[in-house]
Parts: C-alpha cells; sequence; structure tokens
C-alpha cells in the first residue's frame, strides 16, 4: 500500500460518495450500451453491401446459406432503435432513417457512429428542442416517404420554422398541406428572399459602392421601368427630397416592390445584411417636363410630370444619428443656477449668450423631404401618419415632464414637404364613399400621358360602390380636371388627442385645410398634437360626362327641388291652442332669485383677497365667471383686485384663466422645483 500512494488515493476518492458510484455505473452502462449498438449498427451495413455484392454476381441465386438483405434489415432493426425524447413525449426509431438524409441535422447527429450525440441517463437522446410532439411527428414521415403532411392543429408557419432548424427542405415536393394559403404564403416568402437577394447583390450593391466611393453614408435608390425615359431640364431640375438619391431601371424589380409583403421581406433581409435607416416604400418622381410657364420678370417655372415608383433607403453606419444635418435655432431662455443640470448631455453642444447662459435648441430634419402624392377627398382625409417624427430638446429650468408636455404642443412637420391633391367631388359620390366599408375599392384612377399634350385623369368608381343603393343609380366614369395651386399655401392637418389616461390616444384625420392649426372655434384642445399630412400642390375637379344617366340624375334632383316644402293640409280633427302667457315658469323663478340675491355691493379689498385665496387654496385656475360667483362682487371691481395679485393666462393649456402668481402661491410642484437647485448647490 505504501509502494503506490497515487493508486490509494484513487481508491479513496472513488468511495467517498455512494451517489458519485452510481452516476459513474450509468455512465457506464449507457457508454457500453452505446458502444454495443454502434457495432451492430457497423455489422448490419458490412452485412448489407456483403449481401448486395453477392446477390449482383450470379453465383448469389444459388447460395442458400447467405441470408437475404430483408432479413438482414429485420434482425438489425430489432437491436439499433433509439429512443428520441421531444417535448416530453419518447419515439423509438431506427437510426438508418435518419442516415439515409445526411444533408439533415439528424442525419449528422446519428451518422459517422454517433459521435456528436450523448444520451441522457436513461439512455435517450434529447432532440428538437422547442419543437412539439405534434410537428416532430409530421416531420419524422419525411425520413420515410420523403413527404410531410401538415396536421390540421399545426400552423404552416410552425411547420416552417421546424423544417428550418431540422435542416429539411420545405419545398412543394415534400410538404402537403390542406391550408394552401399558408402554404404559398410560405413558399412566396422563400421566394422573395431568394428573388430580393439577387436584385441586392447585381442591381443595388453597385449603387451603395457608388454611394460610398463617393464618400456618403447612405443610399437613396428608386426603381423605374426598364423603357421608361427621365428627360429633366438641365437648368431648372426639379426639387428632389433627397439630394443624392440615385435611380435603377428594372421591371421585375418595380412588380417584386408592389407587394408590401415582398418589402417587409426586403427590409429582413437587409438587416440581416448589418445595414441601418431601412426604408421602403412609394413615392412620387418626377419623369419628363409637362410644362413651362413664365414668370414676372421672364422667370421660366418648369412644371414636371410625377409618377408613383418603389423606393429603398438604407445606411451602413453603426448609429443612425451620426450623417444626420442638423439646423439649430436659437431662442432667448431663463438663466439656469444649476450647472449639473444644463450639462446633463454631453453628446450635444449647448450653446450660450454673452452671460453664460445656455440657449433653447431646436433640432429640424432636412427643410424639403421628399414629395409624396396622395389622393384625398375635400372634407375627409383616409390614411396614416408618417413614421418620422420631430425632435425637440430644450435646455432651461423645464424638468423632463414639462418639457415632454412642450414636445407634444409643437406641430409635428415631418410630412411637411409630402405633395397631395385636394379633389372636389360631387355629393352623390361623396355619399357612396361614406357608405363603403373601409376595405372596399372604391374606384380606380387613370392617368394617360401623350407626348405634347396635358396629362388626362380620368376616374372609373368600382362595381361594389355604384351597387350599394339599387335605387339610386350614378354615372361610372368621371374626368378630373387638374390645376396647379401657385398662389396659395394649403396643408392637410390631422389631431391626435389623449383621453382617459396618457397612455391611451385618440387620432382624429379630418383633413383640415388651412394655414394654422386651430379647431371650430378658434380655440386648440388641451392635450392635442397636431400633425401635418402635407401641402396641396395640385387641385382636381370631378366632372361626370354628359350622359343619358347623369341628365336622368339632374332631371330627378331638379324635380325634388322644384317639389314645395310647405304643403295645405286639410285637418280632420280640432287643434287644441295654447292661450299666450304674460311671463313663463322659469323666468319668474329666475327673477326671483335674483331679488333674493339682492345687487352685487363692493366689500373691503381685504375680505376679497381672503375670499380669493381660499378658492385659489382648492383650485390652481379658475374662470371670471366662477370667481364672481364666489365672491359676489363686480367684475369690474374684482378685476382691479386680481390685477394685483393674480397672473392671467393667455396660451393654452389654461387659456383665458387666472392663477395665483409666484410670490402669493405655495404649491408641492413649487417645492421640488426649489428643492433640486438647492440639493445641486449643496453638493
Amino acid at each position: 500500500m505504501s509502494s503506490n500512494p497515487q493508486q490509494n488515493t484513487n481508491d479513496s476518492s472513488y468511495s467517498s460518495s455512494e451517489e458519485d458510484d452510481e452516476r459513474r455505473r450509468r455512465l457506464y452502462k449507457n457508454r457500453t450500451r452505446n458502444t454495443r449498438n454502434n457495432n451492430n449498427f457497423l455489422t448490419k451495413s458490412q452485412q448489407i453491401n456483403r449481401s448486395a455484392v453477392l446477390s449482383s454476381s450470379p453465383l448469389a441465386h444459388c447460395s442458400t446459406n447467405t441470408p437475404s438483405p430483408t432479413t438482414i434489415q429485420s434482425s438489425g432493426q430489432a437491436e439499433n432503435r433509439i429512443t428520441l425524447l421531444v417535448d416530453d413525449t419518447r419515439f423509438t426509431i431506427d437510426p438508418a432513417m435518419f442516415t439515409a438524409h445526411p444533408n439533415t441535422m439528424l442525419g449528422r447527429m446519428f451518422s459517422s457512429g454517433m459521435e456528436f450525440t450523448h444520451p441522457n441517463e436513461r439512455g435517450e437522446y434529447e432532440v428538437a428542442e422547442g419543437i412539439s410532439h405534434s410537428v416532430f411527428r409530421a416531420v419524422i414521415n419525411f425520413y420515410r416517404n420523403g413527404i410531410i403532411r401538415c396536421p390540421p392543429t399545426v400552423s404552416v408557419q410552425e411547420l416552417r420554422e421546424a423544417c428550418d432548424y431540422l435542416l429539411i427542405p420545405f419545398d412543394a415536393t415534400t410538404i402537403r398541406c390542406q391550408n394552401l394559403r399558408g402554404l404559398l404564403h410560405e413558399l412566396s416568402n422563400e421566394g422573395a428572399r431568394c428573388q430580393f437577394e439577387v436584385f441586392l447583390e447585381d442591381l443595388i450593391l453597385p449603387l451603395m459602392v457608388a454611394s460610398a466611393q463617393k464618400g456618403d453614408r447612405e443610399c437613396h435608390v428608386i426603381i423605374l421601368l426598364g423603357d421608361e425615359v427621365v428627360d429633366w431640364d438641365k437648368e431648372y431640375p426639379p426639387e428632389m427630397g433627397e439630394e443624392y438619391s440615385q435611380t435603377v431601371q428594372s421591371t421585375p424589380m418595380y412588380r417584386f416592390f408592389k407587394y408590401i409583403e415582398n418589402r417587409d421581406v426586403a427590409k429582413q433581409v437587409m438587416k440581416e445584411r448589418g445595414l441601418k435607416k431601412i426604408r421602403l416604400g412609394i413615392e412620387s418622381y418626377p419623369t419628363n417636363i409637362e410644362k413651362i410657364k413664365k414668370r414676372p420678370g421672364n422667370r421660366a417655372e418648369v412644371i414636371y410630370n410625377y409618377v408613383q415608383r418603389p423606393f429603398l433607403h438604407m445606411s451602413w453606419e453603426k448609429e443612425e444619428a451620426k450623417s444626420r444635418h442638423v439646423d439649430f435655432q436659437c431662442v432667448k431662455s431663463k438663466s439656469v443656477t444649476n450647472l449639473a443640470e444644463a450639462t446633463a448631455d454631453p453628446a450635444l453642444e449647448i450653446q450660450v449668450d454673452a452671460g453664460g447662459n445656455p440657449l433653447q435648441v431646436q433640432l429640424f430634419p432636412d427643410p424639403e423631404p421628399e414629395p409624396d402624392l396622395l389622393f384625398v377627398r375635400l372634407h375627409e382625409v383616409d390614411g396614416a401618419i408618417g413614421e418620422n417624427t420631430k425632435n425637440f430638446l430644450r435646455f432651461g429650468e423645464m424638468s423632463r415632464d414639462e418639457s415632454n408636455k412642450q414636445i407634444d404642443k409643437e406641430l409635428d412637420l415631418s410630412n411637411a414637404g409630402r405633395g397631395v391633391w385636394l379633389v372636389k367631388v360631387p355629393k352623390y359620390i361623396a355619399n357612396k364613399w361614406e357608405k363603403a366599408s373601409g376595405t372596399t375599392e372604391v374606384g380606380k384612377l387613370k392617368i394617360s400621358k401623350q407626348h405634347g399634350q396635358k396629362a388626362q385623369v380620368s376616374l372609373t368608381l368600382s362595381d361594389a360602390v355604384i351597387n350599394l343603393d339599387p335605387h339610386e343609380r350614378i354615372p361610372k366614369e368621371h374626368r378630373l380636371d387638374v390645376s396647379v395651386v401657385t398662389k396659395q399655401t394649403l396643408g392637410v392637418f390631422s389631431h391626435m388627442i389623449r383621453r382617459c389616461s396618457k397612455t391611451k390616444t385618440v387620432k382624429i384625420f379630418k383633413g383640415i385645410l388651412f394655414a394654422a392649426g386651430k379647431t371650430d372655434d378658434g380655440v386648440t384642445p388641451e392635450c392635442e398634437k397636431l400633425f401635418m399630412e402635407g401641402r396641396i400642390v395640385q387641385k382636381l375637379e370631378c366632372r361626370p360626362d354628359a350622359d343619358p344617366l347623369y341628365m336622368l340624375l339632374k332631371k330627378t334632383a331638379i324635380e325634388k327641388a322644384s317639389v314645395p316644402v310647405r304643403k295645405v293640409q286639410s285637418l280632420d280633427k280640432i287643434v287644441q291652442n295654447y292661450k299666450p302667457v304674460s311671463d313663463h315658469k322659469h323666468n319668474i323663478e329666475y327673477k326671483e332669485r335674483k331679488k333674493n340675491e339682492g345687487k352685487k355691493a363692493r366689500d373691503d379689498k381685504n375680505a376679497v383677497l381672503d375670499m380669493l385665496f381660499n378658492a385659489f387654496e382648492k383650485h390652481q385656475y379658475y374662470n371670471i365667471k366662477d370667481l364672481v360667483k364666489v365672491t359676489r362682487q363686480p367684475i369690474g371691481y374684482l378685476k382691479e383686485i386680481l390685477k394685483e395679485v393674480c397672473d392671467y393666462n393667455m396660451k393654452n393649456p389654461h387659456k383665458n384663466m387666472w392663477e395665483l402668481k409666484k410670490e402669493y402661491r405655495h404649491y408641492k410642484s413649487d417645492e421640488k422645483k426649489e428643492e433640486k437647485p438647492m440639493e445641486s448647490d449643496s453638493d
């Protein structure tokens, strides 16, 4: 024992715990079982190969001692079956099914003597983590007959994810499914991915490389038709939102980007390739000169014809705000005594005045974004607000909550450069469109352009809109007379109001056509966010063709208008008449109440101040009418006192209301504002 201390150490370590001994016995048992299974699998393969060689020779049919390949396979299956554990469900399968497909994940796991696969304590192989047992049961059929039948309880997307995980081909030859819509959708996504990768390598990547060689950090690509001709005037080029936009002429790519699903797939592919600031959509692009006008002073103005074409925008910078051009507008601001608060954001350089006080800074994007023509109606705008929003950064004594409230009241001009068509339609068309549901196609707009002539715009109403009311027949074909807006600046506005809570917002899209955002009564509601959806670039007036149907419609309208509103009717019963009264009941009650209250007399100023201070302890803001009711003083005398101790709000959100001056009020919010500078000074 003393001659071999190493052996004594090993013996003591092996006998340290009964649990360790049991675990090692299980490990040796599983390792022995795997070795026996591997030897059986190799022996079976060698016997099958030997039988195949013997059967190919003329002596194979004469041998009676050599067993047939079928006999060998059936005997091997009884010995080489393995147990797979998937979603707490056990599957007993012959590994030869997997090794017959070496390109799949299971084929790689159980080939080469199962070197990379290790069973658990029970000898079970845990595979396909995250896949349900019903999906795995359907996938096993691929290894049996090469076809996967999607169960009714399994979605096509779930089956697709399982096939991608197990490296099984997902195509029309391997998948059988009752849900053809879901199957074709997945096949279309795969086809779109492959097709866009070809477009990206062959057409888009050379343009991106050319932009990078010029020193640009982003690229804006517009897809035109293959036979489309772009004719611009060199002296008067059109105004473009993107300063350096590039074009690629490809009819297949133009058809590819017509579908929004293909755009989503393309955006995902570009994200996987590491691109940033990806935007895909459809915008207007000038192709040729439509008209040349002469302005006063012999100045020429060129009007271009715009067409709707897909576009791609991407960048290859890690941080999105690196290459953004920013215009700074400095405004006077109050002084900031807290230096730590004034320099809280080191990413931006704070501008200061001569006294060293920080100034108010507003960040705006490029002033001329790309135009985007929309087809809108006169009294309503249907559409969605653009994704880009404005960022406002303010420096001063405002807290973060106050700054957020101030941002919400700013006018969002992210879509100010988008062009909008203002279309005036007849009343019978507007009534039909209002009755139609949101998903109904209401009509088709056709723009025909001939060389040397003005573009002709026509509107064809859909059959679904015309057949909404069978008794009311309206014309189907209409023409649109186009006129360019020159001496007016019109815009389309929308507003979003918060209701019930700060997180719940309600967007009201009503197409307000004026230059300043206000409501009908001239006052902007509290907590309202205004958006400018675009500027009016063209006015169109819808006119129907003078066909017999339109003449019949006008005849019916004239006949209805000629019918008198008031008619003489004969009375069959006696009508009860009410005699006039000298004074009504509500007037009498009002007079009695005024008499009991008496006339308002001026009280002592100190007494009025006490009543005012007591009232402002309950509420911070008051209207003059409410203060008259509280104090019972003449309105002129009350205003004289209010001007001494109160401030009158001229702006929202508390417009036309009175509040105490800072030297007379003491609220919790004011205490917090005063405590913050004190804490920072003490630090």
